[in-house]
């Protein structure tokens, strides 16, 4: 008996994931059932939408954002997902983003990647039915609430993309260095599961506004919908015990 079940709960779910993180193996597997999920859940609330995404182009086999909503066939919204999480030393650090730059650079690698995809788009080099237009919306969406938990983080990350945008052979114009939302997964899923995908659209354009900059998605919902905060539907984790074998050999009452 434990007198600690919901710790005991989070250290057989979510505390699972910092066993494997440093397995690059493990880690890409986990990286690729998450977009899996992310895009599943997206898809479940996007109705008139085309969920798509992490597309090869070009004679070097570069790719697209991990999700592309399509309308029409023209990119509503590309959004790129990162899944590294929050060590102690950054959640708690006094200077996070030079103590634990590595992990920083993976977000900015996130914000170059969309930037870069609006240039080669631009340029012609991703087909017309998966390149971004000019009013095309970017997000980053993370795992961990890596911006919020620090005040100056945000602009630390920018800064590391500007170098990487600078540095890249082809080139990424000042106009395609556009603010990208960074986001939470758990923010999306607040938005996603008290609307849909046109609603939550609307969300990620407004926090790339200075009115809403440094906004949380779910803050801004609340805000522009204060009467809409019970759950519409859940979103839908499937049947567990296809993700995690052992689920239902679980004893509730030994625990």
């Amino acid at each position: 008996m434990t007198p600690f079940t919901d710790l005991l709960f989070y250290r057989i779910t979510e505390g699972l994931f910092y066993d494997f993180v440093d397995n690059p193996s493990l880690r890409n597997d986990f990286s690729a059932n998450l977009e899996s999920y992310i895009s599943g859940i997206i898809e479940k609330r996007a109705e008139q939408y085309e969920v798509g995404g992490d597309v090869t182009y070009g004679r070097t086999s570069e790719r697209t954002p991990d999700i592309l909503l399509r309308s029409k066939k023209r990119v509503v919204a590309a959004v790129e997902i990162k899944g590294r999480r929050q060590s102690a030393n950054i959640r708690f650090g006094e200077n996070p983003t030079k103590d634990s730059a590595g992990a920083y650079e993976d977000l900015s690698k996130g914000v170059f990647q969309l930037w870069k995809y609006l240039a080669d788009s631009s340029k012609g080099l991703i087909p017309s039915e998966f390149a971004a237009s000019t009013d095309t919306i970017l997000g980053l969406c993370t795992l961990d609430n890596w911006v919020e938990s620090a005040y100056g983080t945000e602009a630390d990350v920018y800064a590391m993309a500007h170098r990487k945008a600078d540095a890249h052979p082809r080139g990424i114009p000042p106009e395609h260095r556009k603010r990208v939302p960074i986001f939470s997964l758990s923010d999306m899923e607040f938005v996603l599961s008290r609307s849909d995908v046109e609603t939550l659209i609307g969300i990620i354009r407004a926090s790339a506004t200075d009115e809403y900059s440094g906004w949380l998605l779910a803050s801004i919902f609340s805000s522009k919908f204060p009467s809409r905060s019970a759950v519409e539907d859940a979103l839908p984790f499937g049947d567990i015990s296809k993700h995690v074998p052992w689920w239902n050999s679980l004893d509730p009452d030994a625990l």
